[in-house]
């Protein structure tokens, strides 16, 4: 197997990346023991088109005259060995090219695959039912809704059928129907929600994202250089392991906390564990992790987990941590009516019950009033 690995670039092909690579297909097409080849890039994705940086000071002729990426095709099309695109993520422009130079694709679900270069155009024929054209773009676009299916499409009705992974596709699909058709249109929606294609209900929880940190994380701490916030270059699969985690997760609250031991000063110690936490905050960042949501904090010597007597000690305190950053419960608020039914004074008299007035004799009855 042979893997693309330009992260920051999402495998974006530029001259290094294509001569070391068909370097490596002749390699395995030499082998006795290999059988086939595959080519695979991250699961965010195979090759995202070629590097423009490379040939942005370049005019045409140059290009041209150069045979700019054409030998390295010439190399890849004398690979006798079956060679497999497995294509997860994104394969657009050369990367798409790439992909459909090999002898057979294999796409993730979440396979995206793109090219500049292609010419769409429809012709109408005079012998179309009227609407026909409005009928055929609303069903393709209901299409858009789906992971797989099909639409059909007849003079007097119209038929949406397939798998989504969308749950509200379906309530989806008939308003878009009803607002492109009308309301008397005639149509008919089979769509399944399948959970495994929903990419929302595929993302793992917060608590297992931090979970699987620790997994990546056991046994390979993350290092800088001795007092600094320069993270080790050995530090560097570990942070692309974190990296990779995070992605999977959605936008998730996450606090950094960076600590050290107890030696030095306890302001210089929080400092240093403030730029070591933000370090890796800017490191994930350059990994395109999402980090609107995070929080880098550091606590200096703070919470130490082994004895800072000890160089073993110290060195376990020295850290970074991941932790779900939780949201603190307000109380309920009290509108001002409750405020004020709360403070007016209560009355018990008024809740017992008054006792029944007796009619008063008919020859008192005057002397009642006067009093």
């Amino acid at each position: 197997m042979i893997k693309l690995n330009r992260p920051d670039a999402l495998n974006a092909l530029n001259s290094k990346l294509l001569k070391e690579l068909c370097t490596a297909l002749e390699e395995a097409d030499a082998s006795e023991k290999v059988r086939c080849i595959v080519i695979t890039g991250s699961d965010k994705a195979f090759a995202a088109g070629a590097d423009i940086s490379e040939m942005a000071d370049k005019t045409f002729v140059e290009m041209y005259t150069s045979r700019f990426f054409e030998n390295e095709t010439d190399r890849f099309n004398r690979i006798r060995k079956p060679i497999i695109a497995a294509v997860a993520g994104y394969a657009l422009g050369g990367g798409c090219e790439l992909a459909m130079m090999c002898d057979f694709i294999i796409a993730a679900d979440n396979a995206k695959f793109g090219q500049r270069n292609i010419t769409m155009g429809t012709r109408l024929s005079e012998d179309l039912p009227a609407g026909w054209s409005v009928r055929v773009l609303a069903g393709i676009e209901a299409l858009s809704a789906l992971s797989n299916g099909v639409v059909v499409v007849e003079p007097d009705r119209l038929e949406v059928r397939g798998n989504t992974g969308q749950e509200d596709a379906n309530a989806e699909i008939t308003s878009l129907l009803i607002d492109k058709l009308g309301q008397g249109a005639d149509f008919e929606i089979d769509v399944t929600y399948v959970e495994q294609l929903d990419p929302v209900a595929g993302l793992p929880t917060p608590e297992e994202c931090i979970a699987q940190i620790k997994v990546v994380t056991d046994g390979r701490k993350i290092l800088f250089d001795p007092g600094s916030a320069d993270l080790t270059a050995d530090t560097q699969p570990v942070v692309d392991d974190i990296a990779e985690v995070l992605k999977l997760c959605g936008d998730l609250a996450i606090q950094i906390a960076g600590y050290t031991d107890s030696q030095g000063r306890e302001v210089m110690n929080q400092q240093l564990s403030q730029e070591r936490a933000n370090a890796v905050l800017m490191a994930l960042s350059a990994r395109r992790v999402p980090i609107s949501t995070f929080v880098a904090v550091g606590f200096g010597e703070e919470s130490p987990i082994a004895d800072n007597d000890t160089e073993e000690g110290r060195e376990a305190n020295r850290r970074i941590e991941f932790s779900l950053i939780v949201p603190e419960s307000t109380a309920e608020e009290i509108s001002t009516l409750d405020a004020i039914a709360e403070d007016a004074p209560v009355d018990d008299t008024a809740t017992q019950e008054a006792p029944a007035a007796e009619d008063p004799p008919a020859d008192e009855s005057d002397e009642t009033e006067d009093q």
